[in-house]
C-alpha cells in the first residue's frame, strides 16, 4: 500500500509539474523559448508514463477507461504516423526541428499525457487544485507581462507586444485564453459552493483574489495584441453566455448574468466599430491592429499561404505531406505577392489547412473528431445512475473555450503549451464522463508474476525513451549553441569541431546546424588565413552535400548552399544549386536574385537580365525587384530602361542604392557612379561605408589622393576601422588597388 501511494503521489506531482513548463527558458539551447519547454515536457511525460504504467498494473482503478475521445485520439496519432511514413520527409516528420520541436514524437507524448491524466485524475478536487495551480502560474506571468510594459523585463518579439517566457506574443496569448476560462470555471464552482453553504461572497477572500487575477489575465491578453486570441476570447465568452441564456432553466440568476454578458459583448463590438477611425483607436498600438484588419492585408499575407496549402492538399489528399513538411508546399506554390512577407513559411497558419496538408483528409477528420466527441460528451444526456454530469454552465463554458481555441488557430498554430492545455481539457472531459461508466468498472490487480515481469520492461523502456527522444536532441542543441558562442569569442577552429559534433547527432536539428555552419563559413570566405578558410569551406561543403542528399527537394537549403559557393567564388557550383532551387520554387524572387547575381559576377549579363526581368514581372510593385531589374538593364547597356524603372518606382532616376552604383561603376560610367556616391555622402555624412564606396569609384578614375582622403574620413568617424583603413591607404600609396 505504501508503494501504491508513493507511485500515485509521484504521478500527481509530475502532472502538476507540467503546469510550470511555460516558465522554462533555456539559454543554453538553440531556440531557448522553444526547446527547453519541449524537452522538459517530453522527459516529464516519459517519467509519468513509466510511473503510471506500474501503478495501473498494481491498481486497476488507474487503468485507461474506454471512451470515444480516447479512441479518436489514438486514431489521430495513428493516422499521423502513417502520414509521416509516406510523407515528403519522414525523418523531419518524426523529429521536427529546434524551432518548432513538434513532429510525431510530440503527438506520441501528448497521447501519453492524455492516458496518464485522464486515468489518474478521477476526483473533482484534483482537477480543481490542478486548474487553480495553473491560474497561479498565469498570474505570475501576467505580472511579468506588466514588468515588460514598464521596461523592467525585455520583450523578445517586438517593442509593445508582451510575450513573457514564451518569446512569442501569440503563444502567450492563447495560454492566457485557456487560463481565463479555467479561472471562470474555478470561480463559478467557488461561488456555487458558497451559495450552497449560505455564506456571503463578499467575505470570501478567494473570490476576490480570483477576480483580481482575472483582471490581470485580461490586461496581459490585451497587451499581447494578438487578434486571433482576443477575438476568440470575445467570441468564446459570447457563445458561452448565449448557451447559458438559452439552456439554463434552474438558475435564474446565472441566466440573467449570461444575458447581460451577451448584451455587453454586442455593445462593445458595436462601439468599437463606431469609433474605429477615431484618434484614440488609431494611436493605440493594440486597438489599431484590430481597426485596420482588412481584405488587402490578408491578400498579401494569409490568403496566398492558404491558397498554397489548398493546392498542396489537392496534390496529396489522402495522407498529406507529413508533419513539418509544409515548406515544400509553400515553395512549390509560392505566390510572388508575398515578396514583402516572410519567405519561408513552415505552417499554413490555419488549423484546417495545416491538418489537411500534413495528414490529408484522414488527418483532418481524425483531428476534428477530437472536438466532435468532446462536445458530444459535454452535451450528451447522462445515462441512468451516472452522476458525472456537467452543469449547463460548465457545458457552456468549455464549449466557449473550445471555440475560442479553435478560432485562434484559424490564424496561427499550436505550440507545446497550447497542446498541453488542449489535451488536458480533453482528458478532463474524458475523465468526468467515464469515471462511473459500467464498462469501466475496476478489475482485479495483476498477479505478482506479471508485476515482477512488467516493471523491468517499463524501466528499460523509460531509459531508452529518455535517450532516444531527449538526450541526443539536448546535446545537439547545446553543442550548436557552444559552436556559435565559440565563433563570437574568436575561436573559429574549436567552433568548427563543435559544428561537426552537433551535426553528427541523429536528431532533427541537422538542417539548423548546416545552415548555421554555412552562414558562419561565408564569414571566413575572405580571410587571409588560408588554412582557416579551407577548413570552413571543406567542412561546410561536406555537410551541405550530405544533408542535400538526405533532403534533395529543400529549396531553402539549396539557397544556403548556392550562396555559400557563391561567396567562395565557385560560381558554376553555385549556379547549379540555385537553378535547382528555382526549379523547386519557380516563382520565388529571392532565389532568382541570388542566381542572377551569380551570372552578374560571371559577367553573363544577358542571362542575369532575363532572370531579373522575370522576377520583376512576377509582381511589379516591389522596389527590391525594380532595383535588381534596373541594375541588370544597366549591365546590358540599356540605361534608358533602367532610368524609366527607377523613375516609376522611386520618383527619380538617381537612386542611392549599392546595386545601381556598382552597375554604373562596372560598366565604366564613373560619372554616374560618382554622382550617386556624392549624393549618398550628402544624405548620410557619418556613414563610413558611403566614404569607402566613393573611394572605390575614385580609384577607378585614378583619383588616388581623393580616395585616401575618403578613407581617412572613415577612420575619423570610426577609430575601430583604423588598422584596416591604414592598410588600404598603404596599398593605394604603393600603387595597388586594395
Amino acid at each position: 500500500m505504501n508503494l501504491n501511494k508513493t507511485l500515485e503521489y509521484a504521478v500527481y506531482a509530475g502532472l502538476f509539474g507540467l503546469l510550470f513548463v511555460p516558465l522554462i527558458v533555456s539559454s543554453e539551447m538553440f531556440f531557448p523559448f522553444i526547446t527547453g519547454k519541449n524537452f522538459t515536457f517530453r522527459i516529464l511525460t516519459e517519467v509519468l508514463v513509466a510511473l503510471w504504467a506500474i501503478l495501473a498494473l498494481r491498481m486497476p482503478e488507474f487503468r485507461p477507461k474506454k471512451s470515444a475521445l480516447l479512441w479518436s485520439l489514438g486514431a489521430f496519432v495513428g493516422v499521423m504516423f502513417l502520414a509521416a511514413i509516406f510523407g515528403e520527409n519522414t525523418f523531419k516528420s518524426f523529429w521536427s526541428n529546434f524551432e518548432r520541436s513538434e513532429g510525431w514524437v510530440t503527438l506520441l507524448h501528448l497521447m501519453g499525457l492524455f492516458l496518464v491524466i485522464g486515468s489518474t485524475f478521477t476526483r473533482e478536487k484534483l482537477w480543481t487544485y490542478f486548474f487553480s495551480t495553473s491560474i497561479g502560474v498565469s498570474a505570475y506571468l501576467g505580472i511579468m507581462g506588466m514588468r515588460q510594459l514598464l521596461g523592467q523585463v525585455a520583450i523578445s518579439q517586438s517593442q509593445t507586444r508582451i510575450d513573457t517566457t514564451f518569446g512569442n506574443a501569440s503563444y502567450f496569448a492563447i495560454y492566457m485564453v485557456f487560463n481565463i476560462f479555467l479561472l471562470l470555471y474555478v470561480l463559478s464552482r467557488r461561488i456555487q459552493k458558497q451559495k450552497e453553504r449560505g455564506r456571503s461572497l463578499a467575505k470570501d477572500w478567494s473570490v476576490w483574489v480570483l477576480g483580481l487575477v482575472l483582471v490581470l489575465q485580461l490586461f496581459a491578453l490585451y497587451h499581447t495584441a494578438t487578434r486571433g486570441a482576443i477575438l476568440g476570447l470575445l467570441g468564446g465568452v459570447f457563445l458561452s453566455a448565449l448557451l447559458i441564456a438559452l439552456f439554463e432553466r434552474g438558475k435564474k440568476g446565472l441566466r440573467k448574468v449570461a444575458i447581460g454578458v451577451v448584451s455587453v459583448v454586442v455593445l462593445v463590438v458595436a462601439l468599437f466599430f463606431g469609433i474605429r477611425n477615431s484618434d484614440f483607436v488609431q494611436t493605440s498600438p493594440v486597438l489599431n491592429r484590430f481597426a485596420n484588419i482588412s481584405y488587402e492585408e490578408a491578400s498579401s499575407a494569409r490568403f496566398p499561404v492558404w491558397n498554397a496549402a489548398w493546392q498542396g492538399f489537392k496534390e496529396r489528399p489522402i495522407l498529406g505531406w507529413g508533419q513539418e513538411n509544409f515548406n515544400y508546399i509553400f515553395n512549390k506554390y509560392y505566390d510572388p505577392v508575398m515578396f514583402a512577407q516572410e519567405q519561408w513559411f513552415d505552417r499554413a497558419h490555419n488549423v484546417v489547412l495545416d491538418w489537411l496538408t500534413t495528414g490529408g483528409i484522414f488527418g483532418f477528420i481524425s483531428y476534428h473528431s477530437l472536438f466532435f466527441f468532446a462536445l458530444c460528451y459535454l452535451w450528451k444526456r447522462p445515462r441512468e445512475g451516472d452522476d458525472a454530469v456537467f452543469s449547463v454552465g460548465e457545458k457552456a463554458l468549455f464549449t466557449g473555450l473550445l471555440a475560442a481555441y479553435y478560432f485562434h488557430n484559424i490564424f496561427v498554430f499550436d505550440n507545446i503549451v497550447s497542446y498541453i492545455y488542449f489535451i488536458t481539457l480533453l482528458a478532463f472531459i474524458h475523465a468526468r464522463r467515464t469515471r462511473t461508466a459500467s464498462e469501466n468498472l475496476p478489475v482485479e490487480p495483476s498477479s505478482v508474476t506479471k508485476q515482477i515481469t512488467f516493471a523491468p520492461i517499463v524501466l528499460v523502456g523509460f531509459v531508452l525513451a529518455i535517450i532516444f527522444f531527449n538526450i541526443r536532441g539536448i546535446n545537439q542543441s547545446k553543442t550548436l549553441i557552444d559552436a556559435l558562442v565559440a565563433v563570437r569569442s574568436g575561436q573559429p577552429l574549436p567552433a568548427l569541431e563543435l559544428f561537426e559534433e552537433a551535426y553528427a547527432y541523429p536528431y532533427g536539428g541537422k538542417q539548423e546546424v548546416v545552415e548555421q555552419l554555412a552562414q558562419t563559413g561565408v564569414g571566413f570566405a575572405q580571410v587571409t588565413d588560408q588554412s582557416l578558410r579551407e577548413a570552413y569551406f571543406g567542412s561546410s561543403q561536406e555537410m551541405l552535400a550530405d544533408y542535400l542528399e538526405r533532403d534533395p527537394n529543400n529549396a531553402r537549403l539549396l539557397l544556403f548552399a548556392g550562396s555559400f559557393y557563391h561567396r567562395y567564388g565557385i560560381y558554376d557550383g553555385a549556379e547549379e544549386l540555385l537553378e535547382e532551387a528555382v526549379s523547386l520554387s519557380p516563382r520565388k524572387q529571392t532565389l532568382m536574385f541570388e542566381l542572377a547575381t551569380v551570372h552578374l559576377n560571371k559577367q553573363e549579363y544577358d542571362e542575369a537580365f532575363e532572370i531579373l526581368k522575370t522576377a520583376y514581372e512576377l509582381d511589379t510593385r516591389f522596389g527590391t525587384a525594380a532595383l535588381f531589374y534596373a541594375a541588370s538593364a544597366i549591365y546590358v547597356g540599356d540605361e534608358t530602361l533602367a532610368e524609366e524603372i527607377l523613375q516609376e518606382h522611386f520618383g527619380t532616376a538617381l537612386v542611392l542604392d549599392d546595386r545601381i552604383l556598382r552597375a554604373y561603376s562596372d560598366i565604366g560610367n564613373f560619372e554616374k557612379a560618382l554622382e550617386i556616391a556624392d549624393a549618398r555622402i550628402e544624405e548620410a555624412p557619418n556613414n563610413i561605408q558611403n566614404y569607402l564606396s566613393r573611394a572605390a569609384v575614385l580609384l577607378e578614375v585614378n583619383r588616388r589622393n581623393d580616395a585616401i582622403a575618403d578613407i581617412e574620413r572613415a577612420i575619423e568617424l570610426d577609430p575601430n576601422f583604423k588598422a584596416q583603413g591604414e592598410f588600404y591607404i598603404n596599398e593605394i600609396q604603393e600603387g595597388r588597388n586594395p
